[in-house]
């Protein structure tokens, strides 16, 4: 961690700034290897994270954020069937940093930090580090080039489920929404004290003790790379998969929206932690709206038949069923426990 004092990026130049952070970070393999990599199934993957729209910097530290960032491009990449190997890397990440001048030199440097720990523990090449000016906010994009193995997911995707497939998601619902709500909260509070005390800098120094797994759901969520070697170890293949990073309710509607197919699950057995119940009662709000609507899980859905559900559980238990796919192309029908069967519209409108 830097101590020392603040240096803007305007105080040492972009140049030396790239320097630096490229030399935080440790690679396990050469960039000659990587460029020399030839894939047979190559795949990549772009995304672009902003501050004020994907992450929050009041409250998200650095090396967080570049855990986070890089779960969502490797998760992504997961689901389409790249599997980490223990012998080498076969992923080929290369990150670019549009910095603002309020950004410290020792705030990238955290980030690289960050960045190199979780690349290291999965095994990936970074290949290229590079930063670029911004005027206002931080922006962070992350591209990812990987390779898809026989034995991944992919190769026995039929791509579509069928009528009477089991919906399962992974893990538990709504615990990064239900994070996120408390950690905006104790920024609410903190912005009244400055301005009750205009004159004074008060640190924001959130009271987290009681909320620490959601606020962690949040901040430096993990992929389920777990799912993909028990698909493998068992040989059984999903008939459809998704990632869940904006909503069960968004993700799903695209995928029945994709594939052509309706969909029929229950509120009642979705997974939702007590945690994120006890969070979601004390602020007064719907916990199922956490869990159909709030995004940044990095849980896994996925369409099994449903005599591989027991079989695939021999493997791998955390996943639960919460539906089946209906042949009807227009209906996604939720059961409530409250209103009984509701049907949402899959037109688009």
């Amino acid at each position: 961690m830097n101590t020392g004092a603040f240096e803007t990026i305007q105080d040492i130049g972009i140049h030396e700034v790239t320097r630096r952070l490229s030399a935080s970070l440790t690679r396990s393999h050469s960039e000659e290897d990587a460029v020399q990599k030839v894939f047979s199934g190559i795949k990549h993957e772009l995304l672009w994270f902003q501050d004020g729209v994907h992450f929050d910097l009041t409250f998200h530290p650095f090396q967080a954020l570049a855990v986070k960032c890089l779960t969502h491009v490797k998760s992504l990449a997961l689901v389409n069937g790249w599997i980490p190997t223990n012998d080498s890397a076969n992923g080929d990440l290369k990150i670019t940093l549009a910095l603002p001048n309020h950004i410290s030199v020792g705030m990238m440097e955290e980030f690289a930090l960050g960045l190199d720990q979780a690349a290291h523990e999965e095994r990936l090449t970074i290949s290229s580090l590079d930063v670029t000016a911004a005027r206002t906010a931080l922006g962070i994009a992350c591209s990812f080039q990987y390779s898809v193995t026989d034995s991944g997911i992919v190769p026995h995707l039929s791509g579509t489920p069928k009528p009477g497939d089991s919906i399962c998601v992974t893990g538990d619902l709504g615990a990064a929404f239900a994070g996120l709500r408390i950690l905006l909260r104790e920024k609410r509070i903190w912005m009244q004290q400055q301005e009750l005390h205009k004159d004074s800098t008060l640190a924001f120094e959130p009271e987290l003790d009681a909320y620490t797994e959601a606020v962690k759901r949040q901040l430096a969520p993990q992929c389920r790379k777990e799912l993909n070697l028990a698909m493998v170890q068992s040989a059984i293949w999903p008939s459809s998969v998704t990632l869940l990073s904006n909503g069960l309710y968004n993700d799903l509607q695209n995928l029945l929206i994709r594939t052509s197919m309706g969909a029929e699950i229950f509120e009642s057995a979705l997974p939702v932690s007590m945690a994120t119940r006890d969070i979601a009662n004390e602020l007064e709000e719907d916990v199922d709206r956490y869990a159909f609507l709030g995004g940044e899980d990095y849980e896994i859905l996925f369409t099994l038949s449903p005599d591989q559900v027991d079989r695939l559980q021999e493997h791998f238990r955390d996943f639960v069923v919460i539906g089946e796919i209906k042949p009807q192309k227009e209906q996604f029908i939720i059961h409530t426990t409250e209103r009984g069967a509701e049907t949402h519209s899959l037109n688009g409108k």
